[in-house]
């Protein structure tokens, strides 16, 4: 990869055939592989590139729980207020959850949520909450508001992690100061 990238390979190339319009960088990051993602980034890769869901590589491994991934990537400049906007046609119905499904039928649908909605809403907490938790720690050290709201439904992390059932992290996010009301 070294060699291709020093023969002035694109480092922002999309990967082909992928629906979601991934490029290296995203899938570095959701391998955990901050060795791949440092010489990415070395090269010229958008740090803040997003996917055609409007995922960041800080969005896909706070999704995935990737704690020392999040740290690097915080580290290098990733944008703690990037947003996630997807675009969806008519009556798609899209996997929140692993058994619940919401359907849209507008054409467009701005979610709005940031590194820290993600981070709440990933199932990590439902597996292991402390670093669910140590997580959502970092991102707010580090800037992340608790009071950005998603464009939908209007939620704050605080109201995500509720809806999810995650009554540590909740707890945690209210003790920091996340509005309750």
């Amino acid at each position: 990869m070294k060699r291709l990238l020093s023969e002035k390979a694109d480092a922002n190339a999309r990967v082909d055939g992928d629906d979601n319009k991934q490029c290296a960088l995203h899938r570095a990051c959701c391998k955990d592989n901050v060795e791949i993602a440092e010489v990415l980034l070395a090269h010229g890769a958008d740090i803040d590139a997003k996917s055609y869901k409007g995922y960041t590589s800080l969005h896909f491994a706070c999704m995935l729980g990737l704690k020392e991934m999040i740290i690097f990537l915080i580290s290098k400049g990733a944008s703690l207020k990037g947003i996630v906007f997807i675009l969806l046609k008519s009556h798609m119905s899209v996997e929140i959850t692993k058994s619940k499904f919401f359907s849209y039928t507008t054409e467009t649908q701005h979610l709005g949520r940031t590194a820290l909605h993600v981070a709440c809403l990933a199932n990590v907490n439902a597996t292991n909450c402390s670093l669910g938790k140590a997580i959502c720690e970092v991102l707010i050290v580090n800037g992340s508001s608790l009071t950005v709201e998603t464009i939908n439904f209007k939620d704050t992390p605080l109201q995500c992690a509720c809806w999810k059932g995650y009554e540590e992290l909740s707890t945690f996010l209210a003790s920091t100061g996340a509005d309750i009301y």
